[in-house]
C-alpha cells in the first residue's frame, strides 16, 4: 500500500491511492541538482482538514494557491520513497499536490541567495601559523602578488618614477613587496606601522566551505570525496579581501567642498587621516566569498572535479566520485526485468569542458583570449620559445602552438611591429613571426569533431602563475577601510601546498587545467568522459517488490546489472499504489568496460549495442584512435571508449601499426603513451608510457619483435620488446640519433627492419641504420624532404616523403648516397605519399590530397599505374591473397571498402570514419 505522512502523522488516502514518482540519476546532471519527485497526488478533503488546515478554505482566499507542509513522506509498504514538503496546489473536491524533495526545498530557499548574503555565524579570529591542515583548519594562506590591490583607493602621491600612484600602493610595496600574505616569522605578515601597509587574506578550503554551507541549512555530509582525495582537499577559494583593520590618527582640517543640495561650495571641518597602522581584526566568512549563488558553487564543484551531490531522505549528503561509480560493483536486478531491452542510437558527442575566468583581474584577462574557434589550428606544443623559432619547424599562417614553459599560445602570421624611442615611434615594419595570443587555461573538447556538443561548465578558474612559481593578480582589493565600495571578484581556486605556498599545481603535480596528462579530464574524467561521449541508451520495464523499489530509489546513482549487461540508470518512472509490486520504467545507459585506467581488460560490445558473435576479417581504426573489428559483410564490433591518438603531424598514418600474427594493434598517443590492443578475443587494451613527456608519439612500427616509437620534435626514440599481451612490462629502452644534436623538430617518423639492419627515417629527410638500435653515426641519407613511412617489398626498401618529389627506393644493401633512387635526374617524380602497402614486389601508394585514385609502383619506383576508387584513399590492407582499400571523405562522414582486382577496384560495403585498415 501507498501512504503519506506529515511529521509522522498519516494523511487519509483512498484505498486505491497511487501517484507518479520520477527520479533522475545525479550522475548525469551537470546543470542542475535535484532529487525525486512525487506528483499527481490526490487526497480526500474530509479527514485531512485539521492536518492540512482547511485547505479548501485557504485556497479560496489565497492569491497564490500553493501551500507547503514540511516533514512529508511518501511511504510504500512502510518504506520511504520521497521525503520533503507536501505542496498543495488545489483543493476543490480533493486535495491535489505533489511532494517536493529536500534538495528541491533547499534550492527554493537558496536559489536567489548570494554567498555573501548567507549567515555563517559569528565573526572569527585569524590564527597565524606556518602551515594549515585541510583536515582540521577552515582556511589557509598562500603568498601571491597583487600590485593592483590598492588601486583607486586613498590619495595619490608621486611615485619613484615620477608618476602619480596611490599612497597605499607605495606603502604596500615598502612593507610587503606587493605580496598578499607576505612571509613573516610564525606565518604571514599581520601588521604594518605608519610607513607600510600589509594584506592578509585567509582562503577557505573548498570542502570545508561546502560542509559549513550545508550544515547551516540543516544538511550533514556523511561522505565527502572532496575531503578524501589527497589533492582535492587542498583546494582553497581565492578572494581579494584584507582582514587587517586600520587604526588611524585623525587631525581636524577644513575643506571647501561642493554642496550638491545648494549648488555652491561650502566650508566644512572634517577628520583627516594623518597616519595609520594595520593589525589583525575579527572577520566573517561571508566577507571572503565571491558574489555567486549557492547553485553555481555546488555545480562548479561537481563539474570541475567530476563529483555529484546525493541528498538522502534523512537529510544527509554524499559527495560522490563518478569514477568510483563506474568502477564499483553492480547491484543485480536480473530477476525483476519483465521486458526486452530496447536499444537506442549510440551517442557520439563532443564534450566541451569550459571555464569562467575573472574579468576583473587584469593580470589574467588582458592576456587571455578564447581559442575555441581556432582550435583546429592548434598544433603540437613545444617546450620553449627557442623551439618555436626553429627554422625546421613547419609553419603556416594561422598555426598556433603552446609554449609549455610559458603556458602561452603563439600564433604564426603577419604582424606589425614598432620601434619606440623615448615614447615615440621611430619606425614600423610588417613581419611574419610567432606572436603570443593567449595564456593557457583554454576550454577543452573531448571527442572533438563535426558532431553535437554537450557542455560541462565550471564557474571556477585559477590565477596566472609567475615564472618564479607564485600566483599573480592585478585586481582591486576589498578592505574594511573602504567597506562602502565592493570590488567584485569571481570564484577562483588554488591548491595549497603548505608553508604559505600554493598555486595551480597540486601537491602531487596535478594542474588546474582541463587538458594534458596532469589535467582534470585525464585524471578526473578518465572513465567518465569516454562513457558520456559514446554511451549506448537502453530502456526496459521492471517489476519491483517494495524493498527493491526502495533500494533502487535511494541508490539510483549506483551501477546496476541484469543477465545481459551492466548499466547506469538515467531516469525512473513508476506509479506505486496498493499493489505490492510496482511496474517501473527504467531509462539507462549501458556500461561497457573501459580501459582508461590503463589496466588490461576485456572490452566487449557491438556497434549496435548487441553482443553478437563476429568473425573478423579486417581491423579498422577511426580518426580518434578507436579500434574496431569488421567482418566480410561490413558488420563491426567496437568499444565506445579508446585511447587517444597522437596529435603529431601525419599521426593518422604514422602512429598506427598492426601485427596480424599476434593480433595486436598499436596506436601512438599523446604525452608519451603507446596504446596496445589485443584483438584476439574481443578487444582488450593496456598502455605503455614510453617517456614522461608532454610531447606526442610521432611514429609507431612493430618490426623484428620490437615495438618502436618516435617522440615528436625530439631526436629521441623508444623501443620495447613485443610480448604476449598479458606479459608486457614497463621495460622501455631509449635511443638518441646523433648528428645535429639539439636540432628542433627532428621527429622520427618510421622504422623498418630490413636485411639485418634497423632503418629509421625522419621528417627532416634523414635515414639512418644500425644493427644494434643505437643509430649512432650511421646516417646514410640526408635530403630536403619530409619522410612519413617506410615499406619493404621482396627486393627493395621504400621511404616515402610528403613533398611532391620522387619516391626514395633503397637497393638491397645501400652503402652510400649513390645507391638511392632519389635524384630529380633519376627515375620519376611522384605525388605526395602518406602511406603504402607492399604486395610482393609492388607497392600500393595512398596519395595525400588526390581523390578517386591510388598509385601502384611495379618492380621499382619508375613504373606507375593509377587505380580509380571512390573518395580519398585512407588505408590499404591484405586479407589472404587479396588487397583492399579503404576510402573516405575529407570530414570522414562517409567511407567505403574496395577490393583490388588487377587494375580495377570493386566496391564492397560502407566503412565510414576510417583512417587505417589492416587484414585481421
Amino acid at each position: 500500500m501507498l501512504s503519506i505522512t506529515i511529521d509522522n502523522k498519516p494523511l487519509l488516502t483512498d484505498k486505491n491511492f497511487s501517484c507518479r514518482i520520477t527520479a533522475k540519476n545525479p550522475f548525469f546532471m551537470f546543470d542542475e541538482i535535484r532529487g525525486p519527485l512525487a506528483t499527481d497526488i490526490s487526497l480526500p478533503v474530509e479527514g485531512n482538514r485539521q492536518q492540512l488546515k482547511n485547505p479548501n478554505q485557504v485556497t479560496k482566499r489565497a492569491t497564490q494557491n500553493d501551500r507547503h507542509f514540511a516533514g512529508a513522506k511518501l511511504l510504500h509498504f512502510g518504506l520511504p520513497l520521497v521525503t520533503g514538503d507536501f505542496v498543495v496546489t488545489g483543493a476543490k473536491g480533493s486535495v491535489d499536490g505533489w511532494i517536493q524533495n529536500n534538495v528541491g526545498k533547499l534550492g527554493e530557499e537558496l536559489r536567489e541567495k548570494n554567498l555573501t548574503e548567507l549567515d555563517f555565524g559569528a565573526d572569527q579570529n585569524f590564527v597565524n601559523k606556518t602551515t594549515f591542515d585541510p583536515d582540521s583548519d577552515e582556511w589557509c594562506t598562500i603568498r601571491l602578488m597583487n600590485r593592483g590591490f590598492w588601486k583607486d583607493k586613498g590619495r595619490m602621491v608621486e611615485g619613484a618614477d615620477g608618476a602619480d600612484v596611490e599612497e597605499l600602493t607605495n606603502k604596500f610595496e615598502a612593507a610587503a613587496g606587493f605580496f598578499v600574505n607576505q612571509n613573516d616569522t610564525g606565518g604571514v605578515l599581520t601588521s604594518a606601522d605608519t610607513n607600510g601597509v600589509a594584506v592578509v587574506s585567509p582562503f577557505p578550503f573548498l570542502h570545508r566551505l561546502i560542509d559549513t554551507l550545508l550544515r547551516k541549512n540543516g544538511f550533514y555530509i556523511s561522505d565527502n570525496f572532496l575531503k578524501l582525495d589527497a589533492d582535492l582537499k587542498t583546494l582553497c577559494l581565492y578572494h581579494n579581501y584584507n582582514i587587517l583593520k586600520d587604526t588611524s590618527t585623525l587631525e581636524e582640517q577644513g575643506f571647501n567642498l561642493f554642496n550638491f543640495y545648494t549648488g555652491a561650495f561650502q566650508f566644512q571641518e572634517l577628520n583627516a587621516i594623518a597616519a595609520s597602522t594595520w593589525d589583525l581584526a575579527a572577520f566573517n566568512i561571508h566577507d571572503l566569498l565571491p558574489g555567486i549563488d549557492v547553485k553555481k558553487l555546488l555545480l562548479s564543484s561537481q563539474n570541475n572535479f567530476n563529483t555529484f551531490f546525493w541528498f538522502n531522505n534523512n537529510r544527509t549528503v554524499q559527495i560522490i566520485d563518478r569514477e568510483a561509480v563506474l568502477k564499483g560493483d553492480p547491484f543485480d536486478l536480473s530477476k525483476y526485468r519483465v521486458s526486452e531491452w530496447r536499444v537506442g542510437e549510440r551517442k557520439d558527442v563532443t564534450l566541451k569542458f569550459s571555464w569562467e575566468h575573472d574579468n576583473n583581474d587584469s593580470a589574467f584577462n588582458e592576456l587571455w583570449e578564447e581559442l575555441d574557434d581556432k582550435r583546429h589550428k592548434i598544433l603540437d606544443s613545444v617546450n620553449s620559445y627557442s623551439d618555436l623559432k626553429s627554422v625546421l619547424l613547419p609553419k603556416e599562417e594561422g598555426d598556433i602552438r603552446l609554449v609549455i614553459n610559458e603556458n602561452t599560445y603563439y600564433e604564426y602570421g603577419w604582424f606589425t611591429i614598432s620601434e619606440v624611442t623615448n615614447g615615440a615611434v621611430d619606425s614600423e615594419a610588417v613581419v611574419k613571426a610567432w606572436k603570443p595570443v593567449s595564456i593557457g587555461l583554454q576550454n577543452y573538447f573531448f571527442n572533438d569533431g563535426d558532431k553535437d556538443q554537450e557542455e560541462i561548465k565550471s564557474s571556477f578558474s585559477t590565477l596566472r602563475m609567475a615564472a618564479e612559481g607564485y600566483p599573480v593578480a592585478y585586481q582591486n582589493g576589498n578592505s574594511k577601510a573602504f567597506s562602502s565600495v565592493r570590488e567584485e571578484f569571481s570564484p577562483r581556486l588554488l591548491f595549497y601546498k603548505g608553508n604559505n605556498n600554493g598555486g595551480d599545481e597540486s601537491p602531487s603535480g596535478k594542474k588546474f587545467d582541463w587538458k594534458g596528462d596532469t589535467g582534470f579530464v585525464y585524471n578526473r574524467y578518465r572513465l567518465t568522459a569516454p562513457f558520456l561521449a559514446g554511451c549506448l541508451p537502453i530502456e526496459a520495464d521492471f517489476r519491483f517488490p517494495p524493498r527493491i523499489l526502495h533500494y533502487v530509489m535511494n541508490n539510483i546513482y549506483q551501477k546496476m546489472k541484469d543477465s545481459e549487461c551492466e548499466f547506469l540508470i538515467e531516469q525512473i518512472d513508476a506509479d506505486p499504489g496498493p499493489e505490492e509490486e510496482t511496474l517501473v520504467q527504467i531509462q539507462a545507459y549501458k556500461v561497457e568496460d573501459n580501459f582508461w585506467a590503463f589496466n588490461p581488460g576485456v572490452v566487449p560490445g557491438g556497434g549496435d549495442g548487441t553482443e553478437q558473435s563476429l568473425i573478423p576479417k579486417f581491423v579498422g581504426v577511426n580518426r580518434y584512435g578507436k579500434p574496431y573489428l569488421v567482418d566480410e559483410t561490413g558488420n563491426f564490433k567496437t568499444t565506445s571508449v579508446f585511447g587517444d591518438i597522437s596529435t603529431a603531424d601525419y599521426a593518422h598514418h604514422c602512429c598506427i601499426d598492426y601485427d596480424a600474427a599476434s593480433k595486436q594493434l598499436f596506436v601512438g598517443g599523446n604525452y608519451g603513451y603507446v596504446h596496445i590492443y589485443d584483438l584476439s578475443n574481443g578487444i582488450r587494451m593496456q598502455s605503455v608510457r614510453v617517456m614522461a613527456t608532454s610531447e606526442s608519439i610521432s611514429g609507431i612500427r612493430v618490426t623484428n619483435g620490437k615495438v618502436m616509437a618516435g617522440i615528436n620534435n625530439q631526436r629521441t626514440y623508444k623501443w620495447f620488446n613485443q610480448d604476449d599481451f598479458d606479459n608486457y612490462s614497463a621495460a622501455v629502452i631509449s635511443g638518441v640519433v646523433n648528428g645535429n644534436n639539439g636540432q628542433v623538430g627532428y621527429t622520427i617518423r618510421d622504422f623498418e627492419y630490413y636485411n639485418g639492419y634497423y632503418y629509421m627515417c625522419s621528417k627532416v629527410g634523414e635515414i639512418t641504420r644500425s644493427t644494434d638500435l643505437l643509430f649512432d653515426n650511421n646516417e646514410i641519407l640526408d635530403i630536403d624532404v619530409d619522410f612519413t613511412r617506410m615499406v619493404q617489398t621482396d627486393s627493395r626498401l621504400y621511404a616515402f616523403a610528403v613533398e611532391d618529389r620522387q619516391v626514395t627506393a633503397l637497393k638491397t644493401d645501400p652503402t652510400n648516397w649513390s645507391d638511392f633512387d632519389y635524384s630529380n635526374d633519376v627515375g620519376t617524380r611522384h605525388p605526395q605519399t602518406l602511406e603504402a602497402l607492399a604486395n610482393g614486389d609492388d607497392v600500393i601508394c595512398l596519395l595525400d590530397g588526390y581523390t578517386n585514385s591510388v598509385m601502384i609502383l611495379t618492380g621499382g619506383p619508375t613504373t606507375q599505374t593509377r587505380i580509380g576508387i571512390g573518395g580519398y584513399a585512407v588505408g590499404a590492407a591484405k586479407a589472404g591473397a587479396d588487397v583492399f582499400l579503404a576510402s573516405g571523405s575529407l570530414n570522414y562522414s562517409s567511407g567505403y571498402l574496395w577490393k583490388l582486382n588487377g587494375v580495377v577496384s570493386e566496391y564492397q560495403f560502407p566503412l565510414p570514419d576510417c583512417i587505417s585498415i589492416y587484414g585481421y
